[in-house]
């Protein structure tokens, strides 16, 4: 990790927020169902690892769609974990560990690797891709969403435009940077896209209350070195209204999302 006490910090907002996240989480729900649309109907996968599971939004289409797949679901959260265990219905065949997705290891490789919107918290993102390719054999496949650069970029100019000297330490990935990292790992990519999803809230306020109770607000690409005072938070909101209002209420806020679905190569093709 580029920053020691990132993953940290990602891990505890995410924990925190773990009993409110699904009530904020449209978004995210529409790309878990983006994200299993992109796997294979046939053959159907025996065994599918979940990398960064979170609630369980994806791990139930998952069960829906294979009903006879063994799914190992992991995430570094550990509340995530128990709120995921407490949304999905218990199967012998379904597998929660408290675990780190980069570092994760397990018998027997995988058919299939899913993942919704959880990579970008990885930094640099190879890391988690070289480890998913460990986890496959030859002709697996890869499918998964992840926040790309311009997630949230309302609020990222509003935040320099207030605090131009706190900017945060760091940005959402873009998606060629992805790519070339997927492909630097042994993947061939079968589809990706960028897709802009914009959500709407009753003021500024109200949006960034509702990102704090999704575990957003942890990590580089939230904080900066120095936190904004009480008085930068308020002039926040106050331009983010002006600036965003989209008629006599509602703020924009935009999600770009990427959705990828790759292959993992033979190593003498990677």
């Amino acid at each position: 990790m580029t920053d020691p006490a990132h993953p940290h910090t990602v891990c505890r907002r995410f924990s925190a927020a773990a009993q409110t996240y699904e009530t904020h989480a449209a978004v995210q729900t529409l790309a878990a169902e983006q994200v299993l649309a992109l796997c294979p109907e046939t053959p159907t996968p025996r065994r599918i690892f979940e990398a960064g599971c979170g609630t369980g939004l994806l791990t139930r289409h998952l069960l829906r769609k294979y009903p006879a797949a063994e799914l190992v679901a992991v995430d570094v959260a550990e509340n995530m974990i128990r709120q995921a265990r407490h949304l999905t219905p218990a199967r012998p065949d379904l597998h929660w560990h408290v675990a780190d997705a980069t570092t994760f290891r397990d018998a027997a490789p995988f058919d299939l690797i899913v993942s919704n919107c959880s990579a970008h918290w990885v930094d640099p993102i190879g890391l988690l891709f070289a480890n998913l390719a460990a986890l496959l054999p030859p002709g697996g496949g890869l499918a998964f969403s992840l926040m790309l650069h311009d997630t949230f970029c309302e609020l990222h100019d509003t935040r320099l435009k207030i605090a131009p000297h706190k900017p945060p330490t760091a940005r959402l990935p873009r998606l060629d940077d992805v790519l070339e990292s997927l492909r630097n790992s042994g993947f061939q990519i079968r589809q990706a896209q960028a897709a802009r999803h914009l959500q709407y809230f009753p003021g500024a306020v109200a949006f960034l209350r509702g990102i704090h109770e999704m575990g957003l607000t942890g990590g580089a690409v939230s904080q900066a070195k120095t936190p904004l005072t009480r008085q930068e938070l308020e002039q926040l909101a106050t331009e983010y209204d002006r600036a965003f209002k989209t008629n006599e209420s509602d703020v924009v806020a935009t999600y770009e999302v990427g959705y990828v679905s790759a292959v993992r190569l033979s190593p003498s093709f990677s």
